[in-house]
């Protein structure tokens, strides 16, 4: 990788210290990055700005008008799509040695279109194995989000499903949809155009719920070989699924970044790392706070072989084949189960970047909910943000001290429509996905002025006396409670 990447634009720019190719001068040398050092080269995706010989572009959106733009060498593109088909070999296979993926399987594609990472590999599969989509790749580009899902529901039910590749928090979506739907119309699909075959179908489908006295469900309607998952939320939502569904998802670790970068082995207690995707490094969680509190501090980075089961890590990743990004912060935080016969096992449980996800969806920073508070009436005020669950659904939960009087009653609705107007991506959640995030809960005057004295008594030191913005961890939120005597806690 150093070899290839040496006279791009990224390696002149980060690589000029080193005067060998040695690992170990690499790892003293290079610095560790995050994408602003690299968005001059790459914002837009424009082939003029990265030297190299890009096959193709892939785009996430992290934010109100904020965008990430990585170039694919023909190399990395082969090894997305490698990983793609080892995730759904993993994901059918019952027992060692059975395959059960085939050319001209239907696939289910409920994720977002080209040139969003997910939407690339789509088209790949299609391309490269014959794993078509249930729907014409030209019809379902030419359709937003929702309409695409939709469409391939209900095309669904005139064919069939073999595989199912999505997004986890639509497929638990969907669930909820059936469970909703009144006895007389709950095995149907708004908008379906039913065949023989669907009719047939919906008729066994009907059977089977009345025979066991509960609404349709989907697994009353398609058998799929194999549900692929990925995001924060898969773990929270995988029993659900399974309920529902009838196969519990195959998780997979990606990031646009890195493409498919972890796979579940066969027992899916937990995740490996795929070698063959990246190079790995991990900070340790507890040192990347003093790494906010002073950016000059260097925090210990450690290899595969030297991380802890029971830790936390954020992870780094330097791309392979020709690609750009070196030692790259990619701000998301995995806790290791065990160090498993394949690797250390594990999870991916949230993020160190200073944003919050909430159902794959919305990345949301700090900035977003400032503008937010302020367009929902409320003057400057402390608070802190963070990600929690309630039950089998992610929240929002925001922990505000007003510094005058409100309409506390009205707050959470208001902040929540606010955060809608300021965030397309939040909005998205309630549009697509009928999911209202949002917990309000309103401290009373002088709450965080009673945690900065308790703290200060205890000898934290000043940078350490209030909470962080967002992603607060439980003590912190503990503390902070405790010095509120009373509280009211809305939704939205």
């Amino acid at each position: 990788q150093i070899h290839l990447v040496r006279d791009s634009a990224a390696g002149k720019r980060f690589l000029a210290a080193m005067t060998s190719d040695s690992f170990d001068e690499f790892r003293r040398k290079v610095p560790l990055t995050e994408y602003a050092d690299y968005a001059d080269l790459l914002d837009g995706g424009s082939p003029r700005r990265f030297q190299s010989d890009a096959h193709v572009w892939a785009y996430t959106a992290t934010g109100p008008g904020l965008s990430k733009w990585i170039p694919y060498t023909s190399r990395a593109y082969e090894r997305l799509l490698d990983n793609a088909m080892a995730a759904l070999l993993l994901a059918v296979a019952e027992r060692p040695g059975h395959v059960a993926v085939s050319p001209g399987d239907l696939v289910m594609y409920n994720v977002p279109s080209r040139p969003y990472l997910s939407g690339i590999a789509a088209f790949g599969l299609a391309e490269r194995f014959g794993l078509r989509g249930l729907l014409d790749p030209a019809t379902s580009e030419a359709l937003d989000f929702r309409d695409r899902i939709a469409a391939s529901f209900r095309e669904a039910l005139r064919t069939r499903v073999d595989i199912i590749v999505s997004l986890t928090s639509v497929l638990w979506k969907m669930a909820s949809r059936f469970e909703q739907r009144s006895p007389r119309n709950a095995g149907t699909i708004p908008g379906a155009h039913p065949n023989a075959r669907a009719i047939c179908r919906l008729a066994r489908a009907g059977v089977k719920s009345a025979l066991s006295r509960r609404p349709v469900r989907p697994k009353d309607l398609w058998s799929p070989k194999a549900i692929v998952g990925w995001g924060l939320d898969t773990r929270l939502f995988s029993d659900r699924i399974e309920h529902a569904w009838g196969k519990a998802p195959y998780e997979m670790y990606a990031a646009t970044e890195g493409g498919i970068m972890g796979l579940q082995p066969r027992d899916r207690e937990g995740m490996v790392f795929s070698p063959y995707s990246a190079f790995y490094e991990f900070i340790p969680a507890e040192q990347l706070r003093k790494k906010q509190e002073d950016p000059s501090f260097r925090p210990d980075v450690l290899e595969l072989d030297e991380v802890e089961a029971g830790k936390t890590y954020e992870v780094v990743i330097t791309n392979f084949y020709g690609m750009p990004l070196l030692r790259y912060r990619l701000g998301h935080l995995i806790h290791i189960h065990a160090q498993g016969q394949n690797g250390p096992e594990f999870e991916f449980t949230g993020r160190s970047d200073e944003r919050i996800d909430i159902a794959g969806f919305t990345r949301m920073d700090e900035n977003t909910i400032w503008k937010a508070l302020g367009d929902a009436g409320l003057p400057p005020s402390d608070w802190t943000a963070r990600r929690e669950r309630s039950g089998d659904r992610p929240v929002l939960h925001i922990y505000v001290e007003p510094p005058i009087p409100c309409d506390e009653t009205s707050l959470a609705v208001r902040l929540h429509d606010s955060l809608k107007r300021t965030d397309p991506l939040y909005a998205d959640l309630e549009t697509m996905l009928g999911i209202r995030p949002l917990r309000v809960t309103v401290l009373p005057p002088g709450t965080f002025d009673r945690y900065y004295e308790a703290l200060r008594k205890a000898g934290a030191p000043l940078t350490r006396c209030h909470p962080p913005r967002m992603n607060a961890d439980d003590d912190t939120i503990d503390r902070l409670l405790q010095a509120a005597p009373l509280k009211l806690e809305l939704a939205a």
